[in-house]
């Protein structure tokens, strides 16, 4: 029943609405849209699991202000009581999926999870790092597949906010980027230079 072709096209039908309707009328319909690829999640094959719920999250994001509104496994990754760790381990499995095949919903779910835990994460987390290149990486993939020009100046401010914000590297001229004061000498292996 949640794969029958009768519910895939009335889902479509739903989708314009979603994407154009009223408050109300687009509430709902993502709302009834979230539901649909989240059970589906539930009884997919794995190779589907991580589209399906990637729709879900895509559709339930705008609602995540009521939680009431989402399913209760979803609370952790959206709203105000999502945890940034969950939002980094699904957001990071979204994006190795995306890598694997060109479903524009898992980059986009995937890259807006990992924002979110990379927004909730101290700078002197050790997760920051690792969370943020992550979140650069499918910055990347989704350049290279869409060419949109804001996955790059993403992809590049959140590399200098990394780098601003790591305190290894601090501006001391327009020219140079330092680490601990100290030039960067060429050819050594010292961090990469930070354009200012």
């Amino acid at each position: 029943m949640l794969f029958a072709k009768a519910t895939t096209d009335d889902a479509d039908e739903v989708a314009s609405i979603a994407s154009s309707g009223t408050d109300d009328r687009r509430t709902t319909a993502c709302a009834v849209l979230g539901r649909l690829h989240f059970f589906r999640a539930i009884a997919a094959a794995d190779a589907a699991k991580h589209a399906e719920l990637a729709r879900a999250l895509t559709y339930l994001a705008p609602l995540a202000g009521d939680p009431a509104l989402l399913p209760d496994p979803l609370r952790s990754l959206l709203g105000p009581t999502a945890s940034a760790t969950a939002q980094d381990r699904v957001g990071t499995d979204l994006l190795r999926a995306a890598f694997r095949t060109p479903d524009p919903y898992l980059a986009g779910a995937g890259i807006a999870l990992l924002a979110a835990a990379v927004a909730a994460t101290a700078d002197d987390d050790p997760r920051a790092g690792a969370r943020m290149a992550m979140l650069i990486v499918g910055h990347q993939w989704r350049h290279q597949r869409t060419h949109r020009a804001d996955d790059l100046e993403r992809a590049i401010e959140t590399g200098n906010a990394r780098c601003a914000s790591s305190g290894r590297i601090t501006r001391s001229s327009p020219e140079s980027c330092r680490t601990s004061d100290r030039p960067i000498e060429p050819g050594t292996r010292e961090p990469a230079h930070c354009p200012t």
